[in-house]
C-alpha cells in the first residue's frame, strides 16, 4: 500500500511539473504554422517592461515578404539590446526573443540585399506594437517564398 502512495505522489509531482513547464520539441509545432502569439507575450512586454520614455527603439515597417528574415533579425537585435540595458522584465524579453528565434518558417532569401523598409524610432511600447504587427503579417502570409 505504501508503494502505491509513493508512486501516486511522484506521479502527481511529475505531472504538475510538466503542466507548469511543458517540454518543447521541434516536432511539436508543425512547419508553416507561423508564430504562436501566446508564446511571444506582447501584452506582458507592454505591461511589465518599463523603459525611459526618451529612449527610442528602431523597428522596420512596410516589410516585403522576401525581407522577413532581415526584419526579424532587426527586431531580435533590438530585443537583445533591450535585455542587455534593462533588468526590469528581462525574463519577458528573453522569452519573446526565444519564441522569435524558434520560428523556422522564415528563411533567408538570396536577394536580401535588395530589402528596403522604413525604420521608425519609437518608445518601447510602440516598438512592441510594431513587432506584433510584423508577426501578424508573417502569420497571415504563412510561408515565405524566395
Amino acid at each position: 500500500m505504501e508503494q502505491y502512495l509513493r508512486l501516486a505522489l511522484w506521479m502527481f509531482l511529475f505531472i504538475g511539473h510538466l503542466q507548469a513547464k511543458p517540454i518543447i520539441t521541434t516536432t511539436s509545432k508543425p512547419q508553416g504554422t507561423g508564430f504562436n502569439m501566446g508564446d511571444l507575450g506582447f501584452n506582458f512586454l507592454r505591461n511589465n517592461v518599463t523603459c525611459d520614455p526618451r529612449l527610442n527603439f528602431t523597428s522596420p515597417k512596410n516589410v516585403q515578404e522576401h525581407c522577413y528574415y532581415g526584419a526579424l533579425k532587426c527586431f531580435k537585435d533590438e530585443l537583445m539590446r533591450t535585455a542587455n540595458n534593462f533588468t526590469d522584465g528581462k525574463n519577458y524579453i528573453s522569452q519573446t526573443w526565444e519564441a522569435l528565434d524558434q520560428n523556422t518558417d522564415i528563411k533567408q532569401c538570396d536577394n536580401t540585399s535588395e530589402c528596403q523598409w522604413e525604420n521608425s524610432k519609437k518608445p518601447f511600447a510602440g516598438f512592441v506594437n510594431d513587432m506584433e504587427t510584423f508577426v501578424q503579417q508573417v502569420n497571415s502570409n504563412k510561408m515565405v517564398k524566395c
